[in-house]
């Protein structure tokens, strides 16, 4: 309840704690969302190597998608077993929150799907994602997890985030 009341806290760094799914739905429930003495202050939050997947995604969801949160700029999720449906639940709470404008999101196998979806939430005029930083290393954007095994190798994910990307004005973070 520290991290609820606590008015100076601005960086929370939980990297390599085993929290899974069920530690962040504790952690934003008591900490982050409380109703009264909930923390104003947080810029930077790491929940890296946690292994929250999908499920601790749509836990964190509604406390990124929170219009109160106006000083969240950085949240970094790497490898966190997050996959393209985690994702997509991501950055449709992203969309809502305009002051995120860095994403730490490597080694999350995001595959073509992930790829796909980001280059339309970043192709939507009506969409509010201002990520102006963004490590997607390590996610399979091509489908390739092992050129050993001779898995199918995909181009559709990267060729439409690199359209999406040609037609889309730089921003200064």
């Amino acid at each position: 309840r520290g991290v609820a009341t606590n008015s100076t806290l601005t960086e929370l760094d939980l990297r390599r704690n085993d929290l899974r799914a069920e530690g962040v739905a504790i952690l934003v429930r008591e900490c982050l969302n409380r109703k009264k003495n909930r923390n104003r202050s947080l810029r930077v939050l790491d929940l890296s190597d946690n292994a929250i997947g999908e499920e601790g995604v749509r836990s964190l969801a509604p406390f990124i998608r929170d219009h109160r949160n106006k000083l969240l700029q950085t949240i970094h999720l790497n490898k966190n077993r997050l996959g393209g449906g985690g994702f997509k639940t991501l950055m449709d709470a992203i969309a809502f929150n305009p002051y995120v404008t860095k994403l730490g999101l490597a080694r999350n196998e995001l595959g073509v799907e992930g790829a796909r979806y980001l280059a339309t939430k970043l192709r939507d005029p009506a969409g509010k994602v201002n990520v102006c930083w963004l490590d997607l290393s390590n996610n399979k954007l091509c489908g390739i997890s092992n050129r050993a095994q001779q898995d199918e190798y995909d181009p559709s994910g990267i060729l439409d985030i690199a359209r999406v990307l040609k037609g889309v004005p730089a921003k200064v973070c």
